[in-house]
């Protein structure tokens, strides 16, 4: 007779342990001792106890019989695992909440050591993935609750719940690169400082492996051609105000300040423009010679002027005893040994008070006025500047007396341009002239570069390689071009296809081979070979081509003049490696299209070969039938040249006693004679 162990059958596993459940009173639940958790945190505790209250217990109590002294079974049972909602449970008895006899669901465990169960149920926790948490607020949302309802029943803040639900609508692509690490959760909160997906993304590609990508790289890649609502002429008009004439501001939800983005930067300036006007407009009528008014002075515009003083404002009965109100008060204060955050807070305050009280404008004599004028600019508060009683020659006061409320197009005082070091030195011109000037420049700068393909063409490189390849290049070309390389990418099978991974590849080569430095690109492009400009030029401009219809793209016009680009690069889907399978097409469609595409592509005795098959195995037997056979579905077929001869003259300022000048009607004209 053997005395080995008998062996396990192959592939046997240990037998899983079964457990009872049952619902147990709460006053026959004790917390074992036995529980390896023994440190707890009362906050949480209460937090815990509004859950089950909300929501009931979702996870059973770990319980085992208690048995007395001599081992004798009692009506108890010890909770070793859930020592956190039994505490829960004893809250919400003390708070009347439940009744003592209240049935609690548990879990009885008979066999193994309580001390293990215990440990493995606290340890062996994996919180939910974020991206997990934002779908759920999301769906919360599709199901009907409200911001606040979900605030409160899952207590966090309003401003957590309304960023997990902006971060749950962000670009998939950015959610997958999430999940793949590719980026962080500050990163990604900092893609959603804006809605646009299509941003979102164009950011993100151009980021890719670059060394400043990091959350305030991003925001500001995303947020460079707006004013942040921080900006001092924000503050000085106000944002209601320029809410109310019709601005956007897109909300960065992750800010602790409630900071914003204004997208209207045009509208904003015109609004800090009129209000200016406005001001120097008064400040004229009080008497004063001129009034220059700007987001900013320059600060060599005072230099070398005179200047009257006025006397210092009288305080009228009611400020003065304000002032002597308010300096009791911080009397006081500065009496107390030490101060609490508010009451430092509160003396900030009244010295604040008292400054504008004793800093009053000072008065000006009438014959003086007469002979100044007043500065008036923006400070980093958003506060009006007065700077008052500078004397100008009267050249100088004639050209300013249009400034009052000029600025360039970021807001910001034009820069002076520097004068001889004499008396008869320069003064600023101002933003008025300035903008004249040069809008003969750009119309002298338009008629050379037509004449000239080589600085033309160089010119659109520059612009568009600035906007694809480098970061934070808005403004940084005086050409009025944007680069927009997004479309869609959903479609199956796209990324993988042959031609998506040679404008990649080829991409990534010209992003190694140009200089890292945004400053160096327009030199380096006027010493590359001709033809390799012209080779990154093409790149260039054919990331720009988006022949996708959707239902937000549908222009006949520009689904025309797609099959025009087809034709002349003599090209079509077929020689570019396009073959129509059961995934990207024959599955997608209906059984009659399938039927249709086999008899076009092999002809109609085929198509009664697999007639009777259901739609899956139809769609894979047409896959094999119409491989090779350069079968195009309708959307993907070059559509023939369209008789333009009855097109109606569309161009801007066209007219039809327009004459066509002599050198684009000659050809014609010898042709017909």
């Amino acid at each position: 007779m053997s005395n080995s162990k008998p062996r396990r059958a192959k592939g046997a596993h240990t037998p899983i342990p079964v457990t009872r459940a049952m619902d147990i009173p709460f006053n026959q639940l004790r917390l074992s001792e036995k529980n390896v958790r023994t440190i707890y945190d009362k906050e949480t505790i209460k937090e815990l106890a509004e859950s089950i209250a909300t929501h009931g217990l979702i996870q059973s109590l770990g319980v085992r019989l208690s048995v007395s002294g001599d081992e004798t079974a009692t009506e108890q049972y010890e909770v070793h695992a859930g020592g956190r909602r039994f505490r829960a449970f004893e809250l919400l008895l003390k708070q009347k909440r439940i009744s003592a006899d209240k049935p609690i669901p548990c879990v009885i465990k008979t066999d193994g050591i309580a001390e293990d169960d215990s440990y493995v149920e606290n340890t062996q926790r994996e919180s939910m993935h974020p991206i997990d948490e934002f779908r759920a607020f999301k769906r919360m949302i599709d199901a009907g609750k409200s911001e606040t309802e979900i605030s409160t029943t899952h207590r966090v803040s309003i401003a957590f719940v309304r960023q997990r639900l902006r971060l749950a609508v962000a670009s998939p692509l950015l959610l997958q690169a999430y999940r793949d690490d590719e980026i962080d959760l500050e990163q990604l909160m900092a893609y959603c400082v804006i809605d646009d997906h299509a941003r979102q993304e164009s950011v993100f590609e151009r980021l890719q492996g670059n060394w400043n990508n990091d959350a305030q790289d991003i925001r500001r890649a995303l947020t460079e051609d707006t004013v942040p609502s921080t900006d001092k002429r924000v503050k000085f008009i106000g944002l209601d105000v320029y809410e109310k004439a019709g601005g956007h501001v897109e909300r960065d939800l992750f800010s602790t300040t409630d900071q914003g983005y204004l997208k209207d930067v045009e509208l904003l300036n015109t609004l800090v423009s009129d209000k200016l006007a406005s001001v120097a407009e008064g400040y004229r009528a009080k008497g004063w010679k001129w009034v220059d008014a700007a987001v900013a002075i320059p600060h060599d515009a005072k230099w070398g002027l005179e200047r009257v003083i006025g006397e210092d404002a009288p305080l009228s009965a009611k400020e003065q005893k304000r002032l002597d109100k308010l300096n009791a008060e911080i009397e006081q204060l500065d009496a107390l040994d030490e101060l609490t955050d508010e009451q430092d807070a509160r003396r900030d305050e009244l010295q604040a008070e008292v400054s504008a009280i004793e800093e009053k404008q000072p008065v000006f004599a009438e014959d003086d006025m007469a002979r100044a004028g007043v500065f008036l600019s923006i400070n980093h508060m958003g506060h009006l500047e007065i700077d008052a009683g500078f004397i100008k020659d009267d050249g100088a006061a004639d050209e300013s007396a249009d400034n009052a409320d000029e600025e360039t197009a970021n807001g910001q005082a034009a820069s002076p341009h520097a004068g001889d070091d004499d008396e008869n030195a320069s003064r600023p011109l101002s933003a008025a002239l300035m903008e004249d000037l040069t809008a003969f420049r750009t119309v002298a700068l338009r008629n050379a570069m037509a004449q000239d393909f080589s600085i033309a063409f160089t010119s659109v490189v520059h612009a568009y390689a600035m906007s694809h390849f480098y970061t934070f290049s808005h403004g940084k070309t005086c050409l009025q071009l944007k680069m927009d390389t997004m479309f869609p990418m959903k479609a199956p099978g796209l990324a993988e296809w042959g031609p998506m991974k040679a404008v990649k590849d080829r991409d990534a080569a010209w992003r190694k081979m140009l200089p890292k430095s945004s400053a160096d690109l327009w030199s380096a492009l006027l010493a590359m070979e001709h033809t390799t400009l012209q080779q990154l030029f093409a790149h260039l401009a054919s990331l720009s081509v988006n022949a996708t219809i959707s239902a937000h793209l549908r222009s006949a016009d520009s689904v025309a003049h797609a099959h025009d680009l087809f034709r002349a690069l003599d090209t079509t889907m077929v020689k570019e490696g396009w073959n129509t399978t059961a995934e990207n097409y024959l599955s997608r469609v209906s059984k009659d299209r399938i039927l249709e595409a086999v008899t076009e592509a092999t002809g109609a005795e085929t198509r009664a070969l697999i007639a009777h098959l259901k739609k899956e195995a139809m769609a894979k037997e047409a896959e094999r039938l119409i491989d090779g056979k350069g079968w195009l579905p309708e959307p993907l077929r070059v559509a023939a040249p369209s008789n333009a001869t009855d097109n109606e003259d569309d161009r801007e300022g066209a007219d039809e006693s327009e004459v066509l000048p002599a050198f684009l009607t000659q050809n014609a004209e010898t042709a017909s004679a």
